[in-house]
């Protein structure tokens, strides 16, 4: 496949030294096509690789076009203490995000009874049925969960796939993400994931670190030199954290100066520091 991307502003969760993201046009359209063909998806890829701002822009593309309606769970909100208060926890943030006439039938107390994995699968499966249209759960944070929760969690999924009715007009499809050590676990030949179709989200191109590199640049209004993109790649080549936070610090350095473009020197000094 032919790599398109382009750079949006950076918006969402606060970060005080991104100003533009890489936004991967080529990995978005794919997963809208896999989740149209009602295909699980589980993204993996190392920390900082904004794997929650691909969920953004799935979620974006798909709600614009009317195929789905994206539900993002954060995982790092969820209870962990036992499995019980866990499926509790995710059944009131599914129903904070959807306005779904089984989750308004549900009150405290019968939320509070659903303390089972096939509790949980239950609701899914009531929920999808009763949508005006495709629900898409966009499970994040995956890494955020125990060990065992995170079997529970994939084998209830699993459970919800295998078992869903292929006559039914709307379904429930799912996108999870995880970290690159959760790869055994979420894609392994025993995991109870395995079905579902793997994007990975990797480190950034020479190419795409140095265009990330002139796109921050830019909207600090600081030149660099073709030199300082270079060494912008050789130090922070390929992170999509390290990258932007370098062109902070070199902007730091010039702010100020009457012709304040970056060079190679600022740079290597800025990497430094």
């Amino acid at each position: 496949m032919i790599e398109r991307w382009d750079f949006i502003d950076y918006t969402g969760f606060f970060s005080p030294h991104k100003r533009r993201r890489l936004r991967h046009l080529d990995r978005i359209d794919l997963m809208v096509q896999q989740l149209r063909r009602h295909d699980y998806i589980v993204v993996l890829g190392p920390a900082h690789s904004e794997k929650t701002r691909l969920l953004d822009d799935v979620a974006v593309a798909g709600a614009r076009q009317g195929w789905f309606t994206p539900v993002h769970i954060n995982l790092w909100q969820v209870r962990t203490d036992n499995e019980a208060e866990f499926f509790q926890s995710l059944v009131r943030l599914i129903c904070k995000s959807i306005q779904n006439d089984h989750c308004l039938e549900l009150d405290d107390q019968a939320r509070d009874r659903l303390v089972r994995a096939r509790d949980f699968q239950h609701f899914l499966e009531q929920c999808s049925t009763r949508q005006r249209g495709h629900l898409v759960l966009m499970i994040d944070h995956l890494q955020a969960l125990p060990h065992d929760l995170i079997q529970q969690l994939l084998n209830t999924l699993r459970a919800a796939y295998m078992e869903r009715k292929t006559e039914r007009r709307n379904s429930l499809d799912v996108v999870v993400t995880g970290g690159m050590a959760l790869a055994d676990l979420s894609l392994g030949l025993t995991s109870p994931f395995n079905m579902a179709f793997p994007i990975f989200q990797g480190h950034l191109t020479a190419g795409q670190t140095m265009a990330l590199a002139r796109e921050n640049f830019a909207a600090y209004g600081a030149p660099p030199s073709p030199n300082a993109l270079e060494r912008v790649n050789e130090w922070a080549g390929g992170d999509r954290y390290l990258t932007p936070l370098l062109v902070t610090r070199c902007h730091d350095a010039v702010k100020g100066y009457r012709r304040p473009q970056v060079t190679q020197t600022v740079v290597d000094q800025a990497a430094q520091r």
